[in-house]
């Protein structure tokens, strides 16, 4: 079980390490400014916004490659959709921690029952797993979607 543990921290910090080592620092349309989160979770348009002349903030689609004056849409909807499921995988490591404490609390009103403690502990155990997988999940997506 300890090496369970042990090679998901280790996945995790080298996907930590990666993900900052090769998203780049800035993009060169978009103003991170600009960007809005709500409880950790992106909004859907987080990486599209410039700013005006007058300082607001206004929705602009990526840009082509080819062409840098035409917006691509295609770019633009996957930016979108990577934004989308990262808001999604946030709120599944929110449900993870969530069924961690629910398991926290089953195991304390177990009150020594055999069977409670090992429904307990198995809460608690795919709770922890499947938090390791939506975070690891969301340093995926947030490679992809900064690549973009």
């Amino acid at each position: 079980m300890k090496r369970v543990f042990l090679a998901l921290a280790l996945v995790l910090t080298s996907g930590v390490v990666l993900s900052t080592a090769i998203s780049p620092a800035a993009y060169a349309e978009a103003d991170a400014s600009c960007d809005a989160y709500v409880v950790a979770m992106p909004a859907w348009y987080n990486g599209m916004m410039t700013r005006s002349s007058s300082g607001d903030c206004e929705f602009e689609g990526l840009k082509s490659t080819s062409e840098p004056d035409k917006i691509d849409f295609s770019r633009t909807g996957f930016k979108i959709g990577a934004n989308v499921v990262r808001c999604l995988l946030i709120a599944s490591m929110y449900v993870a921690i969530f069924f961690v404490i629910k398991g926290g609390v089953a195991y304390i009103y177990s009150t020594g029952s055999p069977e409670g403690v090992a429904g307990a502990k198995k809460t608690v155990q795919n709770a922890l797993i499947g938090f390791v997988i939506a975070m690891l999940a969301v340093q995926i997506v947030n490679v992809i979607g900064d690549i973009i």
